[in-house]
């Protein structure tokens, strides 16, 4: 019989699951802002199906002899219904088996349908329902208060998504812990579950009741956190993402897939294993509120707690760890959920025969029991014998060639086979009793036999350079620009299928080395850029399948091996000393080598003191390993970043210990992070942001440096120590006494200006990064070339003098302007100067890509005109030619001081209690500390608006004009600049006596000038302006307040 067009992408079990958790959104998420008709109606309209569905005779006596009519409406032509009072069978049947949940697509091998038209329409508006509530719960969430209600929302949201657009069923077949999820979230965690009982009393008209209770799930947000159950969900939703990511990009990366296959096994483990005391501290976390609606032995001991899933999980992890290729997963994982189904089984009944001589049960019904634990336990035992066998052979070795993959196909295909030829008896009850199991897995092995496989799986069974270099073509289009680390990918492998490995064995193994690094070169390239927070970063869909391609390359390379980036194949062959030619790149390579050391380890102590700032007990976790601090993942964090600095220490720890400590310390904080970011986030508060945040830095810090200590043992590997041992596979105590033993010229500690300078061209085999730094310092060496090619971070501002050979204001101002770019590009930011600010983000990197615009836009010549404008910076030329730049560096770290200073007096003014409150404005401020006269007041206000000005940037000027002032001067020069100040102020009163001097009995009235002249801006502006040009008058005053207080003292000591 034909079945509904519709019941491919919708199957009825799908549908009346749904319909249970689509009622669990509208009366959890929507009943606050529907009025309760309108949350009936949703519910009667997304219950249409299994209204219809429960339409047997039990049904008719529970609703009272209701007509289909009555119950879901008028559905117009094409419904069949019955006349009268009796309810039309649209559907009917039954289930003979239990199904496990990821096969529920297979329960409408179990409906009869006898209208196909009625049942289209039935799905259709089932659907367009949910469309309704798919809309308006995005709507609910927008106005939602925190991110975890958001995300707790979007997990509902996501499968919203799913359904309605009729992917939901591929999505549980690729990763059936995704749908798990979903079951699960409505199952165990006490969500409504709304009943809808219809009712016709005395022939009257119809009545609909809905009982509800929702479960109150922000409740639930609050109590799940950081428990297994959701770290299980997010696993399953991420793993949905990656499988969904990659399915129009090819194949998803082996290694990637096996990783987070193994976690989600894991973490079901975890749910099954769950203890009585965290479920209770679950259930009970939020008072007066129980999350879970089940007991504990729902998730011990209940199939439903993911039990398929967890078997679907090991099955594929298996079939990848044997060699299989991504597209058989799912057929070979059901092959071995059927072994793992009968196992469990044995030991269930095995358990149940142990438990029968405790029962009270009589020896008869205890042998009846017994007789019957064992036929159910010898049919198991076949399906072991029959299925297991197959498998094992099937996952023996890492690695399957094509021929040897159909092999094993075809012999598990006919060993399921076998047992379908049993007597139907022989398997009723165990997992493949159910014809719909077993037809399932013998229909997917013949869809495997038949499939056409991808170029990536070709190659990756294969293992033929050939193939490889078609995988790469595949996503190369001639007309498309590549990154440098691609292009050396491909190049490498290029070479690689030009070489014949049997006649030529060795120089195979060479070449085959250097692809292999060259294409982890060129993952960690895009990993770094994807997870760049300073440059936010999309990949396109191409670009996502070359990742996708060069991660499968990489799989094809390795074969199933260890990999091992810098084998000793690497080494240069000819020579194992250093010769004359080669001393100065050795020697730069061996200052780079220290450095990367030096400047890793300072960066992972830094994170290692903020860490010990976020605990409570400061000596835990680092200082004293017995007594921790913290989650799990956390603990782990702190000893994997402890380790890491321990070896960078151990000046004769090899490379292999090295590099080891840091892939753990990255995949620890990964971890971490993952932890507490899943799709619940909660709110942790300040010192878990703190760990957040360091955990963040490290996952941008460590690729970046294992990337560049690659790139700099491969160069060190040119070259062989007397053991005849690659320099990169040597330890820094073994690498110094080498350098000192083959290179005549020692200049400290191993050239320590030379790694500390990040501007050295050598440093181009770093990261991206140092080599657009490079590039920037070439563009500002055509500025100014006596200042950008003689820079260095580590340089005293006074050794600039010796090497510009234009003194003039105009050479100088670029001098300096270049400089401070330069300090922009290459130092920290906590030594930074003022135009760091705008290419700055918080402790970030610069903005390199910004900082090239601003360049190319003449930033540097606009900086350089404006200051040499400055009369300030032209008397320090003019005054100080031998000493100019130092004099300047002075003077700009005088007027931070000045300026900080300044910000300070003004924050302590307007926080000064004023009858035990704050001061409304900074005009009541003035007013009740100048004894509230008018007349007493410009000094005040002068003051006030001194400090507003030299507070901002427009007043750095005013604060040169101070610190510049010759040595005589210095000391009264703020005071003096005040008094010019109050002098101006004055004479701006005066000039405006009705503005300002009519309200001088009115108190508020005269706090309200005050505050209204300070905040004139261009009274401000133009008493800045004054500042500016009474240079002379100021350094008089400041002359004359010197001979006053020298008077005042002199007359102090006279009394």
């Amino acid at each position: 019989m034909p079945k509904p067009k519709l019941i491919d992408k919708y199957p009825m079990g799908l549908v009346e699951k749904s319909s249970d958790i689509i009622a669990s959104i509208i009366t959890e998420f929507l009943s606050d802002s529907l009025s309760p008709e309108e949350v009936k109606q949703l519910l009667l309209d997304i219950n249409q199906p299994r209204q219809i569905t429960a339409s047997t005779e039990e049904f008719e006596n529970m609703y009272n002899n209701l007509t289909v009519r009555d119950v879901i409406g008028d559905q117009g032509e094409g419904f069949d219904y019955s006349s009268g009072t009796s309810v039309t069978h649209v559907l009917e049947g039954g289930r003979e088996e239990p199904i496990p949940t990821h096969h529920m697509e297979s329960m409408d091998q179990f409906y009869h349908f006898s209208d196909i038209d009625g049942v289209n329409k039935l799905i259709k508006n089932h659907i367009n329902t949910a469309k309704k509530v798919q809309k308006l719960l995005k709507q609910q969430m927008d106005g939602m208060q925190t991110e975890a209600q958001k995300q707790y929302a979007g997990f509902f949201m996501e499968y919203l998504d799913r359904y309605i657009e009729g992917s939901f069923v591929k999505k549980m077949q690729d990763n059936p812990g995704w749908a798990f999820s979903y079951l699960a979230m409505n199952a165990y965690i006490t969500n409504d579950s709304p009943a809808i009982i219809p009712d016709r009393k005395d022939n009257g008209p119809l009545e609909i009741t809905v009982f509800s209770n929702p479960g109150n799930w922000k409740k639930n947000v609050e109590a799940l956190k950081g428990s297994s159950l959701l770290e299980t969900i997010s696993r399953s939703c991420k793993l949905n993402k990656i499988i969904e990511e990659t399915s129009n990009n090819g194949p998803a990366e082996r290694e990637k897939l096996l990783e987070e296959y193994e976690a989600i096994k894991n973490s079901y483990m975890k749910v099954r294993t769950i203890t009585e005391e965290e479920y209770d501290r679950i259930n009970t976390a939020v008072p007066g509120h129980t999350v879970f609606q089940n007991n504990i032995g729902e998730f011990t001991d209940s199939p439903r707690t993911g039990t398929y899933t967890a078997d679907d999980a090991e099955g594929r992890i298996e079939a990848l760890k044997a060699g299989y290729p991504v597209q058989d997963l799912q057929t070979l994982s059901q092959y071995y959920m059927a072994i793992k189904a009968a196992e469990r089984d044995i030991e269930k009944s095995n358990k149940t025969i142990r438990n029968l001589e405790k029962s009270n049960k009589s020896k008869e019904e205890i042998e009846t029991l017994r007789q019957k634990e064992n036929a159910f336990i010898a049919k198991n035992q076949e399906i072991l014998d029959t299925l297991q066998p197959a498998w094992q052979n099937a996952m023996d070795g890492n690695h399957k060639t094509q021929e040897e993959r159909m092999h094993h196909l075809q012999n598990m295909n006919l060993k399921m086979l076998d047992l379908v030829g049993k007597a139907e008896k022989n398997l009723k009850g165990t997992f493949i009793g159910s014809a719909v199991s077993r037809g399932i897995i013998i229909r997917q092995m013949n869809q495997a036999q038949q499939r056409k496989l991808s170029l990536q799986e070709i190659a990756f069974m294969s293992g033929k350079p050939k193939d490889i270099m078609k995988v790469i073509e595949e996503v190369d289009p001639k007309k498309v620009s590549s990154s440098s680390e691609f292009k050396k990918m491909k190049e490498a492998v290029e070479k690689l299928s030009k070489i014949n490995a049997d006649k030529y064995p060795e120089k195979y193994d060479l070449q085959k080395a250097r692809s292999i690094r060259a294409t982890q070169d060129y993952l960690r390239y895009k990993e770094i850029q994807l997870n760049d927070p300073a440059k936010p970063h999309k990949r396109s869909d191409l670009e996502q399948k070359r990742v996708n391609a060069a991660g499968n390359v990489l799989s094809c390379l390795l074969g199933g091996k260890n990999p091992d980036l810098l084998n000793d194949k690497l080494g240069k062959e000819p020579s194992e000393m250093i010769h004359n030619e080669d001393e100065p790149a050795f020697k730069a390579d061996c200052m780079l080598m220290f450095g990367w050391n030096r400047r890793l380890l300072k960066d992972l102590n830094n994170m290692k003191i903020r860490l010990i700032e976020s605990q409570k007990d400061k000596n835990k976790n680092f200082t004293n390993t017995k007594k921790m601090e913290g989650s799990q993942t956390y603990r782990r964090m702190t000893q994997a970043l402890q380790n890491s600095i321990d070896i960078l220490e151990d000046m004769d720890a090899n490379p292999s210990r090295v590099k080891e400590s840091l892939e753990e310390l990255d995949r620890r904080c990964r971890d971490y992070q993952k932890e507490h970011d899943s799709i619940f986030k909660g709110n942790y508060g300040n010192k878990l942001t703190a760990r957040q945040n360091q955990a963040q830095k490290a996952m941008k810090l460590i690729p970046k440096s294992l990337l560049t200590y690659d790139k700099i043992r491969m160069k060190l590997s040119e070259y062989k120590n007397e053991k005849g041992k690659p320099c990169g596979y040597i330890s820094l105590n073994s690498l110094t006494k080498y350098y000192k033993d083959n290179v005549d010229e020692i200049h400290g500690n191993i050239g320590k200006d030379y790694v500390d300078d990040p501007t050295n061209a050598r440093l181009q085999i770093m990261d991206e990064d140092s080599s657009i730094k490079v590039k920037l310092k070439e563009k500002l060496a055509k500025k100014h070339p006596d200042i950008a090619e003689n820079y260095a971070v580590y340089r005293d501002p006074v050794y600039y003098m010796s090497v510009i050979k234009d003194n003039s204001v105009e050479s100088m101002a670029k001098a300096i302007a270049v400089k401070n770019m330069m300090d922009t590009i290459f130092k920290e930011k906590e030594i930074q100067n003022d135009l760091m600010d705008s290419f700055h983000e918080g402790d970030d990197q610069p903005d390199l890509d910004m900082i090239e615009t601003e360049i190319d836009g003449g930033c540097i010549e606009r900086e350089a005109e404006k200051l040499a404008k400055d009369p300030v910076f032209k008397m320090v030329v003019k005054n100080y030619p031998n000493t100019a730049f130092q004099k300047w560096s002075t003077i700009n770290d005088e007027i931070e001081n000045l300026q900080m200073e300044s910000r300070n007096r003004l924050e302590e003014l307007e926080n000064k209690q004023i009858n035990g409150q704050k001061p409304a404005n900074i005009g009541e401020a003035i007013f009740e500390n100048s004894n509230g006269n008018m007349f007493t007041s410009p000094e005040s206000i002068a003051r006030v608006m001194v400090d507003s000005i030299m507070a901002n940037q427009q007043g750095k000027g005013i604060a040169s004009l101070i610190a510049a002032a010759p040595k005589q001067y210095k000391e009264n020069m703020l005071e003096a600049v005040q008094t010019v100040a109050t002098q101006y102020i004055k004479g701006v009163i005066d000039k405006n006596p009705n503005k300002y001097k009519n309200n001088e009995n009115d108190v508020q009235g005269t706090k309200n000038v005050i505050n209204e002249l300070i905040n004139d801006a261009e009274i401000s502006n133009k008493l800045k302006n004054h500042l500016l040009k009474s240079q002379k008058k100021v350094l008089t005053k400041a002359d004359e307040i010197k001979t006053r207080k020298a008077v005042q003292k002199q007359a102090d000591i006279m009394m």
